[in-house]
């Protein structure tokens, strides 16, 4: 039975309009399972911030700056 619940891309680009320009020159870190699936990891590395950190419970992180992913161990 899938049971789990993830939040929607497009419940999440509604939220984040509203905190656009507040977000533009900030980093902000994501914590998720895997960043690869993660709605929120994908909407954030869309709009304009100065970096998205995406930790995950793997032992690494992925880090989103200017169009490039970088992948490091914790």
């Amino acid at each position: 039975k899938k049971d789990e619940y993830y939040t929607l891309p497009d419940d999440i680009i509604a939220e984040i309009q509203h905190y656009k320009d507040y977000l533009k020159d900030k980093a902000i870190i994501c914590p998720c399972d895997d960043p690869s699936p993660s709605a929120f990891y994908k909407v954030l590395k869309g709009i304009e911030c100065k970096r998205v950190i995406a930790v995950g419970i793997n032992s690494f992180i992925r880090i989103y700056e200017d169009g490039k992913e970088i992948d490091r161990p914790l």
